[in-house]
């Protein structure tokens, strides 16, 4: 994985926390131990305690160099979307667990962004420039019964 192609990403997705000028690889750690494959509880309790684990001899070694963040690390900046997705990523892995069944979450992401991507394409290449006109992504979001709504 590109760490840097990775750090840039975030920060167009609009995601930030109180150690990305000194550590930015810490938030790329983090998201790929939350999209990671699911699997079984068992195994998935492994890579938990290996995650958290990494991230105590981090924040060991933070405190033995003076740059430990008072509070330790704290998003600064969250997509609106973000926490509807973590949600959704755990939901998924509570059914993948209990089903014994393992996939691959950053390929179903990718192959649905990418479809998404090719329909906003084919759309402005076949509707003329006009404020009026919204992506079908955003025509789909904007007659959902979610837009606009205070949660």
């Amino acid at each position: 994985m590109d760490t840097v192609k990775a750090i840039d990403a975030l920060k167009k997705l609009g995601y930030a926390n109180n150690q990305d000028q000194r550590a930015p690889e810490r938030s790329v750690e983090f998201f790929q131990f939350l999209f990671r494959n699911t699997s079984s509880s068992e195994q998935a309790k492994e890579e938990t305690t290996e995650f958290f684990e990494k991230r105590k001899v981090q924040k060991d070694q933070d405190a033995s160099n003076s740059v430990r963040e008072k509070g330790g690390r704290k998003m600064t900046k969250v997509p609106e979307s973000f926490l509807f997705v973590v949600r959704v990523v755990g939901a998924l892995r509570g059914i993948c667990a209990t089903l014994g069944v393992s996939i691959s979450l950053p390929s179903i992401f990718a192959l649905h962004a990418s479809a998404g991507k090719a329909k906003d394409f084919l759309f402005t290449v076949t509707h003329p420039i006009d404020p009026s006109f919204s992506s079908p992504s955003e025509s789909l979001f904007e007659s959902s019964s979610l837009h606009n709504k205070k949660l």
